[in-house]
Order: structure tokens, then sequence, then C-alpha cells
């Protein structure tokens, strides 16, 4: 079917089957996007599974090491002078108990993080209720051990009477 209008011929059939090829490729693209969705999703899948059970076996996942920690051969290994440190903040804070004086001496003292920033009260409480220090691996909320020394006893954090985190260790 043909129309003829201002000194042009268009032709219905044509415009039609442009629109029809539309939709199919429309419809082609659609199939192809939830195909790219479910890979996507499980690849994702995959690499959570490979993160739990390395951490399962204790294993260093990457990221920053914890002050007293430094990475050699993708594993946590401890650096003496930072844990010196880390072990003086645990056995100040059974003294004080206050992560406020205790950011205070720290300052006093100039000891900094690894990347040359001040330490303040919420890194301290953050250090106190970091299981890598009693050579644990954590995972969603589940410790394993890991596979890297511990720089502070367990004892000694159970005995820091810190009351955000007791019942964890």
């Amino acid at each position: 079917m043909a129309w003829k209008g201002a000194g042009s011929w268009l032709i219905f059939s044509q415009v039609l089957q442009v629109n029809c090829v539309f939709h199919e490729m429309m419809g082609t693209h659609s199939i192809l996007l939830s195909f790219a969705q479910f890979e996507r999703e499980v690849t994702a899948e995959r690499i959570r599974d490979k993160v739990r059970a390395s951490r399962m076996k204790g294993m260093w996942m990457g990221g920053c090491p914890p002050l007293g920690y430094e990475v050699k051969a993708r594993k946590l290994v401890e650096n003496p002078a930072d844990a010196a440190h880390v072990r003086w903040v645990f056995a100040r804070f059974i003294e004080i108990g206050s992560g406020t004086e205790l950011a205070r001496e720290l300052a006093e003292r100039g000891v900094t993080t690894a990347h040359g920033h001040r330490i303040d009260k919420k890194f301290v409480y953050r250090m106190l209720n970091n299981k890598v220090y009693v050579g644990e691996a954590v995972h969603k909320g589940t410790s394993y051990p890991g596979e890297h020394k511990a720089i502070i006893d367990r004892e000694v954090c159970k005995r820091r009477l810190c009351p955000i985190e007791l019942a964890y260790f």
C-alpha cells in the first residue's frame, strides 16, 4: 500500500517493517540484558563464596592491615614496633578504662596510624574490639582461627572490661 503526498511516495509496509524490526531488536535486547544480569549475579555469588571459604581458612583477604601488622606474601605478619604500641594500648586501657584518655595519651606519645593519622577515641575502641589481634579471622560476624600470629593474649582481651564487646570475647 502506498500513499503519495507532497511530491514523494511513502510506503507504509516499509514503515511497519522498521517498527517490527525495532520491536524484535528490543525483545532480543531485553533477553540479552536478562542473561547479563544473571551472569553478574552468578559471578558475585562465586566471589562471595571464595571470600567466605578463604576467611574460614583464616586467610587475610586484603585491605588495610590493622595497626601492628603488615602484609607480606598475602599474609599478616607482626610489625614489632606497631605491635608494641598495640600491646601498650590494651594494657593501658585495662588500667584507666577510658578510650578518650587513652587517645590523648597516644597523641602525646606521637603514635599514629599506618597512614600517619592521629589515633582518636573511635580508632581506640575499634582496635580494642578487633578480633584480628587475638589471632582470629572474622567473616560476617563469625570468627575462625586465623593464619596470623596473635599480638594480644585472649586473657588480656577478657580482662579489658570494655562494655561494648564483652560478650564476644
